[in-house]
C-alpha cells in the first residue's frame, strides 16, 4: 500500500468509530505502537507514514481488516 492508500483507510475507519470507542482506541494505538500523540495525528493527516509493522496492530484494536493487504 502506499502511503495515501495507508492513511485514507486509517482516517476513514477513525472518523468513521462511535465516540464511545474513540479514546480507548487512541490510547491502544499510542500504546501498543509505542508513538506520541503527535505522530497519531500526523497518521491520520497523512504527514507521517504508518508503518507497515503497525497496520497489524491497528487491524487488532479495531477487531476488523481496514487495510487492504498486499
Amino acid at each position: 500500500m502506499t502511503k495515501e492508500e495507508k492513511q485514507l483507510a486509517f482516517s476513514n475507519w477513525w472518523y468513521n468509530l462511535p465516540q464511545k470507542e474513540v479514546v480507548d482506541n487512541k490510547k491502544q494505538i499510542i500504546e501498543r505502537c509505542f508513538i506520541s500523540r503527535f505522530i497519531f495525528i500526523y497518521w491520520l493527516t497523512g504527514r507521517t507514514e504508518i508503518p507497515t509493522i503497525c497496520l497489524s496492530v491497528i487491524e487488532e484494536i479495531a477487531k476488523k481488516r481496514i487495510f487492504k493487504k498486499e
